[in-house]
């Protein structure tokens, strides 16, 4: 039986489901789907049938012969156990992780659980004030599938949790990406992924961002092909394009898209001075200047 050997293990709203999207379009691999199972992380403590629970269920995810054999589960990043698992059942996986700037990590997280019923606070600012309470069990995570999820400025820390991963597999076998870098130069930042995994490269042909506003219409989209053979189906690589077609048909149905509001100068900046160590850290990570994530507010740093 195949086992997969690939994984994109975070981070959330980073441009993980863009980049699961492009990578699935190479000749070379195969990438699971549902997107993330989540069967490496029951150390996170969501709720019961948040995340795949039967290991043949999990393995029949990547019967492909294609080389490479992925998924990602972005919470991922954030369990010990999954990183652990990973190394013990699949020693020889290659580990992808996807950042962005913390303030903007922050307000996507808090916009992706609130739109979709799984934060009650309805401005960010609340939803920082009351974290601590939350990291601390004085107050409910619910109705968050598990803590962790809410606790923004925490998860907002990669630096760590990248730390964890370069420890246990090495630096030749984790590959960081930074979303600015994908979105501006997503054929380039893919040759590099294809070069890091040893693949030929190829260019991709449909290169549409995913998930970015339309998180109410890949909830609608995966309840409709959630239906057995209507999964097994489409899990095939050559109908990615009637996949892609159901998500546009699906979105343009729902009215009243809302979008994520715009964090302001004033929070914006004060996140940043808070991250200021986290964005230094990452700095020393990646042997990269980032003193344009540290420099005053403008719109166009909420694209970061």
């Amino acid at each position: 039986m195949n086992q997969p050997n690939l994984f994109i293990v975070g981070a959330p709203k980073c441009g993980t489901s863009s980049l699961y999207y492009y990578l699935n379009q190479h000749a070379d691999i195969s990438m699971s789907f549902p997107k993330e199972p989540h069967f490496l992380a029951q150390d996170l403590g969501w709720q019961k049938g948040w995340g795949m629970e039967d290991r043949e269920q999990y393995l029949n995810l990547f019967q492909s012969n294609a080389r490479y054999r992925g998924e990602a589960s972005t919470w991922y990043l954030y369990s010990d156990l999954a990183r652990t698992s990973i190394k013990e059942l699949f020693p020889d996986s290659k580990i992808i992780i996807c950042i962005r700037h913390p303030a903007n990590f922050i307000a996507s997280l808090w916009w992706h659980l609130f739109s979709r019923d799984k934060e009650t606070s309805r401005n960010l600012e609340t939803a920082l004030r009351l974290e601590p309470q939350i990291k601390s069990g004085k107050l409910s995570p619910q109705p968050a599938p598990f803590k962790r999820a809410r606790m923004y400025k925490e998860n907002a820390r990669h630096s760590a949790f990248i730390a964890k991963y370069v420890e246990t597999f090495g630096v030749a076998n984790v590959k960081i990406i930074l979303l600015e870098d994908l979105n501006k130069s997503t054929q380039s930042v893919l040759n590099e992924v294809f070069q890091f995994l040893g693949l030929r490269t190829q260019m991709i042909e449909d290169l549409e961002h995913q998930n970015a506003a339309n998180s109410r219409a890949i909830v609608a989209l995966y309840k409709i092909v959630s239906v057995p053979p209507l999964k097994a189906l489409l899990s095939s690589k050559s109908l990615i394009p009637a996949k892609r077609y159901l998500t546009h048909l699906v979105y343009k149905c729902i009215p009243n898209k809302p979008q994520r509001p715009k964090v302001g100068g004033i929070l914006w900046e004060k996140i940043t001075q808070d991250m200021a160590g986290e964005i230094q850290s990452i700095e020393n990570l990646l042997v990269r200047d980032l003193s344009h994530w540290k420099a005053p507010y403008s719109v166009e740093k909420e694209l970061l």
